[in-house]
């Protein structure tokens, strides 16, 4: 369903319908009213004597408090998505600049036994 299309559904909360144009699925608004409602008849359960708009005022409250903990999850997990994107940023440039030391210690390696062989074969023929 894209945005402009727009679909009545007919959904009830703690005991009232509740008419609502939605631009998402029907099955999604569905699930929403049944977490409001949720909410709703969990709070009534616990405070049997506050009236149904107290009762969805801390519903909303709940709900708001909800949200704001898992956006703040969601920042969190951003946070270590971005720390652990660059930890693999620095170790590629770890692994670059390691094999260009190998590289190097090779060279000088090689230099070096070339080096030895030479003064080597100089001194036998200084002796012989």
């Amino acid at each position: 369903m894209n945005a402009d299309e727009k679909t009545r559904i007919t959904v009830e909360i703690y005991g009232s319908e509740y008419k609502l144009l939605a631009t998402t699925t029907p099955a999604y608004v569905r699930w929403v009213a049944s977490q409001v409602d949720d909410h709703m008849k969990r709070i009534a359960k616990a405070y049997p004597r506050l009236d149904g708009q107290r009762i969805a005022v801390l519903a909303a409250v709940n709900l708001a408090d909800e949200q704001a903990k898992l956006l703040q999850e969601l920042e969190d997990l951003q946070q270590l998505k971005q720390q652990y994107e660059q930890s693999g940023v620095l170790l590629e440039q770890a692994k670059r600049e390691a094999e260009a030391a190998r590289s190097e210690a090779a060279g000088a390696r090689a230099e070096a036994q070339a080096a030895q062989e030479q003064a080597h074969a100089g001194g036998r023929r200084a002796r012989g």
